[in-house]
């Protein structure tokens, strides 16, 4: 009777996989056509990413990523060793390693961090402009986590300044850290991982909204993050930059903002996927899918992007 209960789960599982994999339009032979055929497209705004539990890379590889529809991958970091790290234990096995810190301070009229867009913007440039952001600040990991990651006594109002511990390869520096956090599967089912990228900070960190060259499958250790993602095709909606050739992946646009359409009209027409991305969960986002990311609360992932 267990074994049967067993096989019955799994299942109920696959069958649940299958099902989120058609919603996503993952399906070759199906690809959106369900959707298309609800509602116009300009009639829907928002759809949830689908998720499905521990496929295997054959049907993630028939599915998703050939379709290139992004999806929620849960119960495939389940044997990670990272899974039971704490930001205590982070200080005791890797504390004394010296990481680059991105700092933003607080921008009141925008009402958001300085972030990368302000170290190429030409309006910083300008002699007596106030610096809002300071890439690759050298600071051991131990005094990271302990200024910026500790719980604040007055919540009441932003912090001055934050910092984030962003796109940093220490995979591939320190083998004894990705002995914890391995590449996932699907990821060495393709071609050979490009770059593995640990992404550590607290509440309020944000990776603006941009695309990017490479498959992702972005991996969520501990904490949670909010996650949009938008398709390639919207792009003309989105208003990337174009006066530095640094930015032209990179939308001047916030799209959590309610007044953005004010600004930038276009943008009410775009169609975007929305997730709350947890601990133990995988999101794959595909090459050149425009993503947003904002750390709901402290927050450690690991991103593996491959061509």
């Amino acid at each position: 009777m267990v074994q049967l209960g067993m096989v019955m789960a799994k299942r109920s599982q696959l069958q649940s996989c299958r099902k989120a994999m058609l919603l996503a339009g993952c399906h070759q032979n199906f690809f959106l056509r369900s959707v298309q055929t609800v509602a116009p497209a300009d009639a829907i705004r928002t759809r949830p990413i689908p998720v499905c539990v521990a496929p295997t890379v054959e049907e993630f590889v028939n599915g998703c990523y050939q379709a290139q529809t992004p999806m929620v991958i849960r119960g495939a970091m389940e044997t990670w060793a990272s899974r039971k790290w704490t930001p205590e234990s982070l200080k005791e096995k890797f504390g004394h390693l010296n990481v680059p810190v991105e700092l933003g301070f607080w921008k009141e009229e925008e009402g958001r961090y300085g972030d990368y867009r302000d170290l190429y913007q030409e309006s910083i440039t300008h002699a007596g402009s106030k610096e809002y952001f300071m890439a690759h600040q050298p600071m051991s990991l131990t005094d990271f986590i302990d200024i910026f990651m500790c719980k604040r006594e007055d919540s009441s109002s932003p912090p001055p300044l934050i910092g984030y511990m962003a796109q940093h390869q220490l995979l591939t520096e320190v083998p004894e850290m990705a002995n914890d956090i391995p590449d996932p599967d699907y990821v060495k089912a393709q071609r050979a991982v490009y770059q593995r990228n640990i992404w550590l900070g607290p509440a309020g960190t944000i990776s603006p909204l941009h695309f990017d060259p490479y498959h992702n499958i972005l991996a969520q250790i501990w904490g949670t993050k909010h996650i949009r993602l938008y398709a390639p095709e919207e792009s003309s909606r989105l208003y990337p930059f174009t006066s530095s050739m640094f930015l032209r992946n990179t939308s001047q646009l916030n799209p959590e903002d309610l007044n953005a359409s004010k600004k930038w009209p276009e943008f009410e027409k775009a169609q975007h996927w929305d997730c709350e991305l947890r601990a133990g969960e995988m999101l794959y986002i595909p090459l050149k899918w425009w993503h947003y990311v904002r750390a709901v609360s402290n927050s450690l992932s690991a991103s593996f992007w491959w061509l």
